[in-house]
């Protein structure tokens, strides 16, 4: 049995895709003991959208000034 899952999502310019995503996690029966997302520098609002999504749970966001890959 799990005692903890932790979960790393890495996006760049994929803004719907990623509502999506994190539209589904919110639906989730359990929860994670942590959530990352990395934001790699993505320029098509996605840093404003995870800004804001971020406030509101347990969410570590990480914001690249580069995309690194």
């Amino acid at each position: 049995m799990l005692d903890s899952v932790s979960c790393v999502l890495v996006t760049y310019n994929r803004l719907s895709t990623l509502q999506k995503v994190l539209n589904a996690v919110e639906k989730y029966n359990w929860s994670f003991s942590e959530f990352v997302i990395v934001n790699n520098c993505s320029t098509d609002g996605t840093a404003a959208y995870l800004n804001e999504f971020c406030k509101g749970g347990n969410y570590h966001l990480i914001t690249s000034d580069k995309n690194i890959g």
